[in-house]
């Protein structure tokens, strides 16, 4: 995938704040509090 060498390569840059389950996705995309970077949702085991 074109991302994902764009990642490795260090031309695309990312900040993941949070990385969860699908299990746990709604209360972290509804935070009681502002964080800083992106949410990632893990949907594989």
């Amino acid at each position: 995938m074109e991302i994902v060498g764009r990642v490795r390569d260090g031309r695309l840059r990312t900040h993941i704040g949070t990385v969860v389950s699908l299990d746990d996705a709604l209360p972290a995309l509804t935070p009681t509090e502002r964080r800083r970077g992106k949410t990632v949702i893990r949907v594989r085991p």
